[in-house]
């Protein structure tokens, strides 16, 4: 909810990722953007504070990773 709060955020899906048995528990956001404007805005405002946010609150059990993915061009 915090982060489809923020500016050009327009949808998040969750998912759990599969492992195997004995692995520690993964989750995975998906965010919509408007816009790579928006995801700039992101990085350069919210990021920092919302990673240090999820460390204060989780320590060492928690990490977080991104990959920004880019729709493909209709042909």
């Amino acid at each position: 909810a915090q982060m489809l709060a923020l500016p050009g955020f327009l949808s998040a899906e969750r998912f759990r990722v599969e492992s195997g048995a004995g692995e520690p528990v993964e989750f995975c956001v998906q965010y919509r953007l408007h816009d790579a404007v928006a995801l700039d805005a992101y990085f350069r405002e919210h990021a920092p504070h919302m990673r240090a946010e999820g460390l204060s609150r989780f320590g060492s059990r928690f990490t977080a990773a991104r990959r920004v993915m880019r729709p493909f061009a209709s042909a």
